[in-house]
């Protein structure tokens, strides 16, 4: 009597989210499987092949889990209009998560143990120093990679390396309670890798997206790797962008 069909009403739950999602992202996996557990058998192959799942209204939490490999980039944005110019709703939001692996320094070790931390910089870096080490000053492999503390104070904080010496590394941001003498880190790198650019479009009224440990390459300009709408709200956690002609992390608006 209220003069909806059936058909209308599956339309609308096409058109929107109703509850917590969580979709898989495999390298072996497929863009036709429904994506909803891991595993190659039953993952999407690409994360734009979960987007393109996705309504067009997100109004809950959508997770989006990717196991460790290379992957195309992909572009968020295009499957989050309604018609008519209404926007997502801002209880919406998108996680993307995939995960890191140990670095493999030119010379030197991932592990150690520090001996010396120094105080906080005017630039708000932290330089941490383990005289075991001999890796290779600026080495292209540490660039913009991460330290985790594996003990002590700082435990599980994960730190960006900015730059390297033989036996020293300057990380970005500073700890607000420092590593001590003794305490045992390694160093990470994503494991999930993007080597094609990426873009997440601006969407009037702010769209809520968080990126964990994720690696985004490109061969060109800096913009080309990730390119962010200016009203997209992105948090980024151990994300790394890497310019593959130039050897070096480079910095993309957002990071």
């Amino acid at each position: 009597q209220d003069g909806v069909t059936r058909g209308d009403a599956v339309r609308r739950r096409e058109f929107q989210t109703y509850a917590t999602t969580a979709y898989f992202v495999d390298p072996a996996g497929s863009n036709t499987n429904a994506c909803l557990a891991s595993g190659a058998a039953n993952a999407c192959l690409t994360v734009q092949g979960v987007i393109d799942k996705l309504p067009k209204i997100i109004r809950n939490t959508v997770t989006l889990t990717v196991a460790a490999g290379s992957y195309a980039g992909f572009i968020m944005g295009d499957r989050l209009w309604s018609p008519g110019g209404a926007v997502v709703t801002p209880s919406g939001s998108v996680a993307i998560t995939g995960s890191k692996s140990a670095v493999t320094p030119t010379t030197g070790s991932a592990t150690g143990t520090l001996t010396t931390v120094s105080a906080t910089t005017t630039s708000g870096t932290a330089l941490l120093i383990d005289s075991g080490q001999a890796w290779t000053v600026d080495d292209a492999a540490l660039d913009g990679a991460f330290i985790r503390m594996t003990s002590g104070t700082a435990n599980g904080q994960v730190r960006t390396i900015v730059t390297n010496g033989g036996t020293t590394l300057s990380v970005f941001p500073s700890y607000s309670t420092n590593p001590r003498l003794g305490h045992t880190s390694i160093l990470e790198k994503p494991a999930v890798i993007f080597t094609t650019g990426t873009t997440i479009r601006a969407i009037p009224g702010g769209f809520n997206m968080t990126m964990t440990d994720l690696e985004f390459q490109s061969a060109t300009s800096s913009s080309a790797i990730l390119s962010q709408g200016s009203d997209v709200t992105i948090r980024f956690g151990g994300v790394r962008a890497y310019n593959t002609s130039t050897g070096t992390a480079v910095s993309v608006p957002g990071f």
